[in-house]
């Protein structure tokens, strides 16, 4: 055994035993001592050591130190490196008692300062009811760094769930709590790295608090903590990683989740081995039983197998094959919870369907009585209603697996095709206007030609989509009774389309319709009002009509925070896009926030969940460019470019929202040249899309000038200024703000060329009501102030 390796096991052996009694410790020894002699008789003389006194150095460690502001009341824990005293605040600031935890400076080596100091910085930075929050910090009379936390009153989890006798519902809904706690240290790029029992109490409200970031670190740090190094790490907790010494990162939080989910299920660690030796075996090389085979040994509640999987799969030795975040860990606590399928066991055979039969077995059955009554009822009274009923089903089915087929395939596989694709789907278009299509219900024909438009608009071709979405609008009006849903729904999708093809102005006179239609009706609170209001707020923001667009937001947002978590995709795109309105509006840090709880909402099982996330990263990247966190927000732009390549397809239209994105961040990085590659690939995409991406490419080319004043070519960015002006005009109602950024870039450009009438030109254009609004937006602002001082005002 190597020296390092030595002291490694008699550091393990000796935290151990500190932990024992006289009595227990002795045994230990002697036990400890037929394994390795030198080792039980070199602890032996350090716990005699131990219990030497020196009074000199004692009385100066016992002294109740001064700390400004505080009152020490007794102390309530010491370990080898420092004390905890709770104290209570004397000076009239914050009211209530604390927990001050000191470092020893005669103690503790630099880097376990380093440590005590990182700490502090953690805590401050996390503000969360279930983590112990930071109070205060700094330095007592001696110079001794020291923090004050929450205080907790409390008992240590696993010994509440014990006292309290607690359910295994009960224990779940505790650990979920936890598990909230450690995701939202995860979001704020904080690992904690050494989860257990220890470090939750769990107070008299039954609320349960994290404690100790002591060796915590930051995600984008390169440090590994270990079992076996200087760590304080505690092995019985530790992933198999963190013993190995690699970089220890969100897996190892959901490797410590699962060992406090099997202990407070089965009543003991996973690994219970005793020595350290054979405990770091365990954690390397064997799989822990499954924790109902431990409950029932020990006469503890039985645990379902769902459980049993759920903490399999957090212990397991590869990071990569736990759950990929705690936020999955969550998700499956709650599906063990609610009864749910848990994606633990996804792919197990005929799981799912055991399970969704045990959850409604008795639905099922009630449901059955029900069905007999009806159909005898349907049959005998009206075969033909059944027969509609049957031809509208069919359409409905048919309708529907055309939108699934082709929105599961990606738009690349779909343009690139060896296959046309297009005149595919073309053909089965004109099928719509057989005569025999005539003898169809209006709405069973608005189902099909809607549904033929869906799979227009997924790839790309949007003229033929809003054809399509208007047609089954008029069909859907022509039914008796009406189907009210139907048709606000495809209004909904008439207007995207229309917005798609550069007409706001036409999309948002749809959604008005729409909208005044449900008012008639008494729908004044829905899923589908919602939907509604999202799409509007849109089209009015586009309008530079921000306060209606917020309104419109605000009401989305409200209904479906209502009716979570069945709606967590709509919230998310809801979320996302009230980011955008938040970016215009200057609000940086509120467009943050919504888009971190976007990006947690995301269903990431959706079939079409590649694209909400392009959205929110896209997204996420201007906030983090704009609050000065330029390589973030390049790093995740250039992914997201990269990604909506591959995933769409080089030549679809929103490719190039994605490269002007791109360009117009690398132009105030100064990385021109990246810029230029950035904005030649959305004009191409443009070019080749043609009418389809009109509205996309004023604004790359409006973009692309701005990186032409950057390179100095006033003349060329004057060029492209007036073109886009042009197009501007003949939309007078949209883009207002845009258009009033142009006209003062173009003002400086001929100020830039020497024309004599470009400085009073800028002046008044910096002065227009738009132009003052617009400076709001990131980097405006600088912009402006760079122009009056390049032309002399």
């Amino acid at each position: 055994m190597t020296d390092a390796a030595r002291y490694r096991r008699a550091k393990d052996e000796y935290l151990r035993l500190s932990e024992l009694d006289d009595d227990a410790r002795e045994r230990a020894l002697l036990t400890l001592a037929g394994e390795d002699a030198a080792l039980a008789d070199s602890l032996r003389k350090l716990f005699d050591a131990a219990a030497q006194t020196m009074p000199a150095l004692d009385a100066a460690r016992e002294a109740t130190p001064q700390i400004a502001r505080y009152r020490l009341i007794r102390e309530i824990g010491r370990g080898g490196m420092g004390r905890v005293w709770l104290a209570e605040r004397d000076d009239g600031g914050f009211a209530g008692r604390v927990a001050i935890k000191q470092i020893d400076r005669e103690a503790w080596s630099a880097s376990d300062e380093r440590r005590f100091v990182r700490e502090r910085q953690i805590l401050a930075s996390l503000d969360h009811p279930n983590i112990a929050r930071l109070i205060d910090g700094g330095t007592d009379g001696n110079g001794r760094p020291f923090l004050a936390i929450w205080y907790i009153d409390g008992l240590r989890v696993t010994q509440y769930c014990e006292q309290h006798a607690l359910s295994v519902r009960a224990r779940l809904s505790l650990l979920r709590r936890i598990g909230d706690a450690v995701a939202y240290a995860h979001r704020r790029l904080v690992v904690h790295r050494d989860i257990k029992p220890a470090n939750i109490l769990v107070d008299t409200d039954g609320e349960p608090r994290l404690l100790d970031f002591g060796i915590a670190r930051m995600l984008d740090e390169d440090t590994a903590a270990t079992a076996t190094g200087a760590s304080p790490l505690t092995l019985r907790y530790a992933a198999p990683e963190q013993i190995r010494g690699e970089l220890a990162g969100i897996p190892a939080d959901v490797h410590a989740l699962g060992c406090l989910l099997y202990e407070l299920l089965a009543g003991e660690p996973p690994h219970a081995e005793a020595g350290a030796a054979a405990l770091t075996h365990a954690i390397l090389h064997l799989d822990p039983p499954p924790p109902s085979q431990v409950a029932r040994r020990r006469g503890r509640a039985a645990v379902s197998a769902d459980l049993d999987a759920i903490c399999l799969r957090a212990l397991r030795k590869r990071p990569e094959d736990r759950y990929r975040s705690v936020d999955d860990w969550n998700a499956d606590i709650d599906r063990a919870i609610a009864g749910e399928p848990v994606q633990a066991r996804r792919g197990e055979r005929g799981y799912a369907a055991r399970r969704w039969l045990r959850r409604r077995w008795p639905w099922l059955a009630a449901a059955g009585v029900l069905v007999g009554i009806a159909t005898y009822h349907v049959i005998s009274i009206n075969r033909q209603l059944a027969a509609v009923a049957r031809e509208r089903d069919r359409a409905s089915e048919l309708a529907d697996f055309a939108i699934t087929l082709y929105q599961s395939a990606r738009p690349a596989e779909i343009r690139a095709g060896s296959v046309s694709a297009l005149d595919l789907l073309d053909r089965t278009a004109a099928r719509l206007d057989e005569p025999k299509m005539e003898k169809l219900k209006p709405e069973v024909r608005a189902a099909l030609v809607a549904s033929i438009g869906h799979v227009y608009y997924e790839i790309g071709v949007r003229d033929r989509a809003v054809q399509l979405f208007e047609r089954a609008v008029g069909l859907f009006e022509q039914a008796d009774p009406v189907p009210e849903d139907d048709l606000a729904l495809h209004m909904r999708y008439a207007a995207m389309a229309q917005y798609d093809r550069n007409q706001a102005e036409a999309a948002l006179a749809w959604i008005e319709r729409a909208l005044a239609r449900r008012t008639r009706i008494g729908d004044d609170g829905s899923l589908l009002r919602s939907g509604l209001d999202r799409a509007a707020a849109i089209y009015a923001q586009s309008l530079d009509q921000l306060d209606r667009a917020a309104e419109h937001t605000a009401r989305a947002i409200a209904v479906l925070e209502a009716n979570l978590p069945d709606k967590q995709d709509e919230l998310a795109l809801a979320l996302g896009n009230a980011a955008t309105l938040d970016i215009q509006l200057g609000e940086l840090d509120r467009a943050e926030r919504r888009l971190a709880r976007a990006r947690e909402l995301a269903n990431r099982e959706s079939t079409v969940y590649y694209r909400s996330d392009l959205f929110l990263r896209r997204t996420l990247a201007k906030v983090l460019f704009a609050k000065g966190r330029r390589d973030e927000g390049l790093t995740l732009l250039r992914d997201a470019l990269a990604d909506a390549r591959r995933l769409m397809g080089a030549q679809h239209p929103d490719v190039l929202v994605f490269a002007v994105d791109y360009g117009g961040i690398l132009t105030r990085a100064g990385r021109l040249d990246d810029a230029g590659a950035a904005f030649d690939e959305a004009l191409a995409v443009g070019n080749a899309s043609a009418g389809d991406s009109a509205r996309q490419l004023i604004g790359v080319r409006a973009a692309r000038a701005r990186w032409l004043l950057a390179r100095d070519q006033p003349a060329d960015a004057a060029k492209e200024l007036e073109a886009v002006l042009a197009e501007r005009a003949k939309t007078p109602q949209r883009d207002r703000r845009s258009a009033a950024y142009e006209r003062a870039a173009l003002a400086y450009a001929r100020c830039r060329l020497g024309e004599a009438e470009a400085p009073a030109a800028l002046r008044t254009a910096l002065t227009a009501p738009e132009a003052i609004s617009v400076a709001t937006r990131p980097g405006v602002a600088d912009d402006f102030a760079q122009w009056r001082a390049a032309c002399g005002f």
